[in-house]
C-alpha cells in the first residue's frame, strides 16, 4: 500500500511539514524522513520520492489488521485569521493480490484513491506592543528625552501653564489588521491638567473609528505600527514632579484582555519667568526686580509728561501674557503715586529702535508674548504743574494674569528747577459809561522752586485808554475768594509785592475797571497786569478788555472740568479757577460757558458773542457734549461760528439777530489741554 500526502502546495498552501514528526503505530518508532532507515515493514521520506510530499509504502496489511501513520504540520505564520478553510486530502494505492487498485495508480491525486478530507480555519491571534522603542518593526518616539528603550517616554521639563506633547509607539503583533482603543487609566499630574489625544501626524484629535464609544487608532496592519500623541494642558500655577501618565493601547478585535501600556513622564514643572527691561529686550534691569537704583532717570519739567520705552520678555517656553503696572511703592503692595501725578501705558508704535517715538491705544496688559519672545510699551508719566524740583522712583510691574510671573524694575523721574508764573484768565466784558466792572485773576506759581518778592511794575500795570479817563484798581484777595475792597489788600503797581509763593501755590487777584462818564459807545479798554519775580526771570500777565454799551448787555464766563472721552462733567461750572480734584492736568479737557444777557428793557440787535481758545489749549469738539453750541431763552434762531477748527485754536462765536429783555444767549464749548 502506497500513502502520498502534499504539504505546502495546492490546497495544503500555508502548511509546513515538521522534520521527524512521523510515527507508525504498527511499529511504535519514529520514523525517518530520509529515504530509508525506518522501521520493518515500512517505507517512508519526506520530500526525498516526490517534492514536498509524505510518502510511506507499506508492505502488507492483513485481513482485520488497521495502522495509523501520523505526522505534524505547523500553519504558516502571516495568514490571516478567518481566512478560507484549508482543506487536506491524502492519496493511497494498493494491491489486493490480483490487481492495483485502482489501477495505473502512482499515489498522486488524479490517478490514486483519495482519503476522506480533513480541513481547517485560520483563527486570530491578537497582541499589541506599546512602547517608547520597538526593534521590529524599528520605530520609536519623537518626543522620548532619555533615550532609553524603557517603554517610558521622558519630557525633561515643562512651564507652568504651558502644553507638553508626548508620542508612543502602538505596534500590531497580532496575525491580521486590527484597530486599538486608546485610553489613559491613571495619572499623577496635578490637579487641573487636561488631556488630549491626537493621530499618528498630531495634525489632529484622534476619533471613534469603529463606533465602540471609545477613540482608537484606526486599522494597523499586521506587523506595522502607529503612532498616538497625548497633549497634557498645565495648569498655570503647578510645580514640582514626576508627573506620570499611562497610556493603554487595547485591541477591539481580541477583547479587552489583550492590551499594553506605556508611561508618559514629566520629569518637572518649572516656573514661568518675565524680564522686564528698559530700552530694548537686552537693555537695562536684566533679572529679578527690583533694582536698588534706577536704571533709568527721566529728566522733566513741572506740568509736563515723560515716557519710558519699556520691554516685557517672555523668558517661558510658553506664550504668556501680562498685566502692567507703575507704583511709587517697589513691593507693589499699594498701587501708589504722588498727588497729582499719573501713569499710563500705550502701545508702541514706532519703528524699531525708536518704539516710542509714536504711540497706540492706552493698555493695561501686554496681550499674547510667545515664549522666548517680547513686546515694547510705552510708559508715560504726567506731572502736575508746579511740582517741585526733585527726583521720585517709579516702579513698573509685569506680571501674568495665568501663571503669575512677576518681574519689578525701578526707573525714576527727575524734575528739573523751573521758575514759571502764570496769570489767567484774559478776560472779556462790558460796561456802561460811568460804570465798572470786576474782573478775577489767579497769580499761580506752576515752577518747581518758590517766587519770592513778586512785583508788580508800574510800567506794565496800564489802562489802554487811561488818557480818556479810564482807570483800574488792583486788589489782592483775602483768601475767601470774594471780592470784597475792605478785607482785601490794595494793590500799587511800583510800590506792593507778595513776599513769597510756594511752588503750587496761587492767589487771587481783583482788577476793578472804572468807565468815565463820557466813555464812547463801542469802545474798547484794554487793562494790563504784570507780575515780575523777584528771585527768578519768571514774569506772567493778563489783560481785561472793556467794551462800553449803552444797553444792558452783561456777560458771564463760567468753567468745569470734562471727561475727555465721554464729554462727562466732572464738578460744576464755576468762574473761580479749577483746584484739587477739578484740577486738569497736561492732556485734560475743560468746558466754557459763556451766557450773555440783556437786562435792560429794550431788544439788543445783531448780537454776536465771541470767545478765543485759551493759550496752550485747541479746541474739542468730538467727545459726546463737546460739540460747540448755542442756545437761548429767547425765540428765533441762534447760530455758531468762529474761526477755531476741532484740534485747533481761534475764535467760537454765537449769533442772534435779536435779544429780548430779560433773556439771554448761552454759548459751550471745550478744550484739551495741551501735554
Amino acid at each position: 500500500m502506497t500513502l502520498t500526502d502534499l504539504i505546502g502546495g495546492g490546497a495544503t498552501a500555508g502548511m509546513s511539514y515538521v522534520a521527524g514528526s512521523g510515527l507508525w503505530s504498527g511499529s511504535g518508532s519514529a520514523l525517518t524522513d530520509a529515504a530509508g532507515g525506518d522501521p520493518a515493514g515500512i517505507t517512508y521520506d519526506f520530500n526525498v520520492t516526490t517534492p514536498n510530499t509524505v510518502r510511506a509504502v507499506i508492505g502488507s496489511v492483513l485481513p482485520g489488521q488497521s495502522g495509523t501513520l501520523s505526522f505534524r504540520l505547523n500553519i504558516n505564520a502571516g495568514l490571516p485569521p478567518g481566512s478560507a478553510t484549508t482543506q487536506n486530502t491524502a492519496y493511497l494505492c494498493y494491491n489486493n493480490g490480483a490487481v492495483l487498485v485502482p489501477l495505473g495508480c502512482t499515489g498522486a491525486p488524479g490517478n490514486s484513491q483519495p482519503t476522506n478530507t480533513v480541513a481547517y480555519t485560520v483563527l486570530g491571534s491578537f497582541a499589541v506592543r506599546a512602547t517608547d522603542v520597538s526593534v521590529t518593526p524599528a520605530a520609536s518616539s519623537s518626543t522620548d528625552d532619555d533615550a532609553l528603550s524603557n517603554d517610558i517616554v521622558t519630557e525633561a521639563s515643562a512651564t507652568q501653564g504651558s502644553t507638553v506633547r508626548f508620542d508612543n509607539v502602538i505596534v500590531n503583533d497580532g496575525n491580521g489588521t486590527d484597530t486599538f482603543n486608546i485610553t489613559l487609566p491613571a495619572n499623577t499630574f496635578p490637579a487641573g491638567t487636561s488631556f488630549q489625544l491626537f493621530n499618528s501626524t498630531d495634525s489632529a484629535p484622534l476619533t471613534d473609528s469603529n463606533g465602540d464609544g471609545v477613540v482608537d487608532t484606526g486599522p494597523v496592519a499586521v506587523g506595522a505600527f502607529t503612532r498616538v500623541f497625548v497633549h497634557a494642558v498645565l495648569p498655570p500655577s503647578a510645580t514640582g514632579g514626576p508627573f506620570n501618565v499611562t497610556k493603554r493601547a487595547t485591541s477591539a478585535g481580541g477583547g479587552a484582555g489583550v492590551s499594553d501600556e506605556v508611561t508618559d513622564r514629566l520629569t518637572a514643572i518649572t516656573a514661568s519667568t518675565v524680564d522686564l527691561r528698559n530700552n530694548s529686550a537686552v537693555g537695562p534691569g536684566a533679572g529679578p526686580g527690583p533694582e536698588g537704583a534706577a536704571q533709568v532717570t527721566n529728566l522733566t519739567n513741572p506740568g509736563t509728561t515723560t515716557t519710558f520705552t519699556l520691554f516685557v520678555n517672555n523668558t517661558g517656553t510658553s506664550a504668556d501674557n501680562y498685566d502692567l503696572a507703575a507704583s511709587t511703592d517697589s513691593s507693589f503692595a499699594t498701587i501708589t503715586l504722588p498727588a497729582g501725578w499719573s501713569a499710563s501705558f500705550r502701545q508702541a508704535t514706532g519703528a524699531v529702535g525708536s518704539e516710542c517715538s509714536s504711540t497706540g491705544a492706552v493698555i493695561t496688559n501686554t496681550g499674547s508674548i510667545a515664549g522666548g519672545g517680547s513686546r515694547a510699551v510705552c510708559a508715560l508719566v504726567s506731572v502736575p504743574a508746579a511740582t517741585s524740583a526733585g527726583t521720585t522712583s517709579i516702579f513698573y510691574r509685569a506680571r501674568s494674569p495665568n501663571t503669575g510671573a512677576t518681574d519689578r524694575k525701578h526707573d525714576a523721574v527727575t524734575v528739573n528747577t523751573v521758575s514759571q508764573l502764570t496769570l489767567t484768565p484774559n478776560n472779556v466784558n462790558q460796561v456802561s459809561p460811568g460804570g465798572n466792572v470786576v474782573y478775577q485773576h489767579t497769580l499761580d506759581n506752576n515752577g518747581s522752586v518758590a517766587e519770592t518778592a513778586i512785583a508788580f511794575p508800574a510800567a506794565s500795570n496800564t489802562d489802554s485808554l487811561s488818557a480818556s479817563g479810564w482807570n483800574h484798581v488792583l486788589y489782592l484777595d483775602n483768601g475767601d475768594g470774594i471780592f470784597n475792597p475792605g478785607p482785601d489788600t490794595v494793590i500799587t503797581p511800583g510800590t506792593t509785592t507778595i513776599a513769597s509763593l510756594a511752588a503750587g501755590a496761587g492767589v487771587i487777584i481783583w482788577d476793578n475797571v472804572f468807565a468815565p462818564l463820557g466813555a464812547v459807545v463801542g469802545t474798547t479798554n484794554v487793562t494790563t497786569i504784570a507780575v515780575q519775580s523777584g528771585s527768578s526771570a519768571a514774569n506772567a500777565s493778563a489783560t481785561d478788555s472793556t467794551t462800553v454799551i449803552s444797553s444792558d448787555l452783561t456777560l458771564l464766563k463760567e468753567q468745569v472740568r470734562v471727561d475727555c472721552t465721554s464729554g462727562a462733567l466732572i464738578g460744576s461750572f464755576v468762574t473761580t479757577p479749577l483746584s484739587g480734584a477739578n484740577a486738569v492736568p497736561p492732556g485734560g479737557c475743560l468746558k466754557y460757558r459763556v451766557t450773555g444777557t440783556n437786562s435792560g428793557t429794550t431788544a439788543l440787535t445783531s448780537l454776536s458773542i465771541s470767545d478765543s481758545t485759551p493759550g496752550f489749549t485747541t479746541l474739542e469738539t468730538t467727545p459726546a457734549g463737546c460739540a460747540v453750541a448755542a442756545t437761548t431763552t429767547d425765540t428765533g434762531a441762534v447760530t455758531t461760528g468762529g474761526t477755531a477748527a476741532d484740534e485747533g485754536t481761534g475764535t467760537v462765536t454765537a449769533t442772534k439777530a435779536s435779544l429780548a429783555p430779560l433773556t439771554n444767549v448761552v454759548l459751550t464749548y471745550c478744550v484739551q489741554i495741551d501735554q
